[in-house]
């Protein structure tokens, strides 16, 4: 791709007066003033019809993967996709789920080679193998990405005051996000990274984590421009402080998620990793009260 100027280079000239003596080169205001916003016209012409004749429809499906692991002959590890499984309106029950891997396993011929069933932690993924138990001798294997998940849900995000912390800095970070002349104070501040705020999903404590991260790094310019701006939430010291140490508790769960939820990770990963987990975790605490003393 040229820029417009290109027609007034004398040897893109020269070239075009060889090539067809008798063609007028137009200048690169006509192609900005005129060509380019003919063009404009016309192709929005087109979508314009497209947009008013075409249908919308929003659908939800739900379908049910199974993923075989295991190792070969030569005790390499593989894994493959057998099954991605459409309810198609049917109720995706624990009865209906292990009925789909019932079948799978039939048609696959791997009903007496199956050791150990992974799911999440989901009732009706629960109930499935519970009845699949009755037919199967597996072991049940909770999804162990899931369970951090679910501990840090049911630990750290029930403290009332964690709680408080971070309401009061997704409101400081949304303030930002939605207000352009708060934005761009922002930007305008010196000696730290030119990064923006990180507005998280609530239902995802990993995106949490991100946008509490972003936060912290740009503590010194927020702290600034919240004088100068119009943001009715300014986070107290204490809640700064508690911020540091919830991002660096979560960091240790966000390490053990990405090592858990590799390709080539397996259940002999599992008890390593939890004992890892737990030391770390011990041995913060204990530093961090000694700290505070």
């Amino acid at each position: 791709m040229e820029p417009f100027d290109l027609v007034n280079k004398i040897g893109f000239q020269r070239l075009l007066k060889k090539l067809s003596p008798n063609y007028k080169i137009v200048s690169r205001f006509h192609i900005t003033k005129k060509v380019i916003p003919e063009m404009y016209v016309r192709v929005k012409a087109k979508v314009l019809e497209l947009l008013r004749t075409s249908d919308s429809s929003s659908q939800s499906n739900d379908f049910l993967s199974l993923i075989a692991h295991g190792i070969n002959a030569n005790f390499e590890y593989k894994n493959y996709c057998l099954e991605v499984i459409p309810f198609d309106g049917a109720q995706h029950s624990g009865i209906n789920i292990s009925s789909n891997l019932n079948t799978a396993f039939q048609d696959w011929g791997i009903q007496d080679r199956v050791r150990a069933v992974v799911t999440d932690n989901a009732p009706n993924m629960r109930l499935a193998i519970r009845d699949i138990q009755k037919t199967y001798d597996v072991l049940p294997v909770k999804c162990l990405a899931h369970s951090l998940q679910l501990i840090i849900k049911a630990s750290l995000f029930k403290d009332d005051m964690v709680n408080e912390m971070i309401t009061k800095a997704r409101s400081v970070i949304g303030h930002f996000s939605h207000s352009t002349s708060s934005s761009k104070i922002l930007k305008e501040m010196h000696n730290i990274p030119n990064h923006v705020l990180i507005q998280d999903i609530t239902t995802r404590w990993d995106s949490t984590l991100v946008a509490l991260r972003r936060l912290l790094e740009q503590r010194i310019a927020v702290q600034a421009c919240l004088p100068r701006i119009k943001c009715k939430v300014e986070l107290t010291t204490e809640e700064w402080v508690m911020m540091e140490e919830v991002v660096n508790i979560l960091r240790y769960f966000e390490e053990a998620t990405k090592s858990i939820s590799k390709d080539n990770a397996t259940l002999s990963d599992a008890i390593p990793l939890i004992n890892s987990l737990r030391k770390l975790l011990n041995t913060y605490v204990s530093t961090f009260y000694i700290n505070k003393k």
